[in-house]
């Protein structure tokens, strides 16, 4: 056998390997685990939901949806193991439109949607 056949079945054992752990435990933890220094905040993700939301005048996402915005990141021990300080604050866009509730997400009021 060639090298270059043995490094395609090598890869493609690590593809099918992968898919099968992002299948079985979901997506979201296999992202959260290979993403860049273990950030687990969510800050982002939300702040351009919220904006795309809004601009779409999209009244179900901006008010009703809940969504639960994760402050902190993943901290590793002196013996390795990994600590989970993240803390999580569940609302809606409309919600976080209120900065003492919500610090550091910084979502814009909307004036194409009516909360009311």
């Amino acid at each position: 056998m060639s090298l270059t056949t043995i490094l395609l079945m090598v890869l493609g054992v690590v593809v099918v390997v992968l898919l099968i752990w992002g299948f079985s435990t979901g997506w979201s933890g296999f992202w959260e685990r290979i993403s860049p220094f273990g950030s687990k905040s969510n800050i982002d993700s939300i702040r351009s939901g919220c904006n795309l939301a809004c601009a779409s005048s999209n009244q179900y996402q901006f008010c009703e949806e809940v969504r639960i915005v994760k402050y902190g990141k993943e901290i590793k021990a002196w013996n390795g193991t990994n600590l989970d300080n993240v803390t999580q604050s569940p609302g809606t866009c409309y919600n976080m439109t209120n900065p003492t509730n919500y610090p550091g997400v910084n979502i814009p009021s909307c004036s194409s949607v009516n909360c009311g």
